[in-house]
């Protein structure tokens, strides 16, 4: 069982970290990072850096880390270090509320005219020949579209039809704080799904992991399959009942790292701040993307030094 856990304690302008575990050696190299969100509390950064360095030691990396204000420093022997960046990555895990289908609609008929305008006015760049530009139907596939699932979008495709959707003509079409987001790729699978979530800019999401206890892995109901169970901190519970409540009837999609991990329906309330992934996953294949769960990092930071010490 992988636990997380957030210890409550006074966390200064200067926190220092050393992880042991791999033979003593000189640090000779460096990152700093910063943390994106500057109203970040003093208990999400420690969090936070906790976290990093579990990671580093998961690599058998000993780093020395400090915290001056806004900045993180961690220095380490240079063997092994080139694993060091990816260890600073947020791995996001968020649920959002969604979009409908249905409630989309005319707006994404009216970006495919939009699409389909530019592909008829491709610009000139050579005598008798025009730019290539894809039509909206080579960029998704809307009869696949289902509930919180707005089409397939070929795999090769995916770029396009983000900048597609992110031009400022088609941003005016559509809700405010709608953001589009891929499904996992399946094996063999030439296209994703599309979701349509709720994510309004500056806002929270529903559901953050640090709202999050525990995760966990069981057999699924069909006795062959794995699920990942999510519990809830006790001053969460109420929370998740709430929302659980208001989307009765509508989909929640969970989200790791920018893909959508699954998207049930919520048939009720959900008492008791219990939570499931499901999916056709094997047991390895949930305890991987439990602990990745488990392991995403309550604050984004962003990378913005690497070097060699002298």
């Amino acid at each position: 069982m992988t636990f997380i856990k957030n210890k409550i304690a006074v966390f200064g302008i200067f926190f220092m970290l050393t992880l042991s575990g791999c033979a003593q050696q000189p640090p000779c190299n460096q990152i700093k990072a910063e943390f994106t969100d500057h109203s970040a509390t003093d208990a999400q950064k420690q969090a936070t850096i906790e976290l990093i360095g579990k990671r580093l030691k998961s690599k058998n990396l000993r780093a020395d880390i400090t915290i001056e204000k806004n900045m993180i420093i961690a220095k380490m022997p240079c063997e092994g270090s080139d694993k060091a960046p990816h260890c600073f990555y947020q791995d996001k895990f968020a649920i959002y509320e969604t979009y409908e289908t249905a409630e989309l609609n005319a707006a994404m008929d009216a970006i495919g005219r939009v699409a389909d305008s530019l592909a008829d006015n491709a610009h000139e760049i050579a005598n008798g020949y025009t730019a290539y530009v894809m039509r909206f139907e080579e960029m998704l596939d809307r009869k696949f579209a289902d509930v919180a699932v707005i089409g397939v979008c070929p795999i090769i495709r995916t770029e396009e039809f983000m900048r597609l959707v992110s031009r400022p003509e088609s941003k005016k079409l559509l809700p405010a704080g709608l953001s589009f987001v891929f499904g996992l790729p399946e094996k063999n699978a030439p296209g994703v799904l599309v979701y349509a979530i709720r994510a309004p800019d500056n806002a929270q999401p529903p559901v953050t992991i640090d709202m999050l206890e525990e995760t966990d892995v069981q057999r699924s109901y069909n006795k062959i399959n794995y699920d990942v169970m999510l519990e809830f901190k006790d001053k969460y519970i109420a929370a998740w009942e709430a929302l659980t409540r208001k989307n009765t009837r509508k989909f929640l999609a969970i989200v790791l790292d920018g893909r959508v991990l699954s998207c049930p329906m919520v048939t009720a309330p959900i008492k008791g701040g219990k939570a499931a992934i499901s999916g056709n996953m094997d047991r390895r294949q949930a305890e991987t993307m439990a602990e990745r769960i488990t392991m995403s990092l309550p604050l984004e930071v962003l990378i913005t030094e690497v070097k060699l010490l002298q």
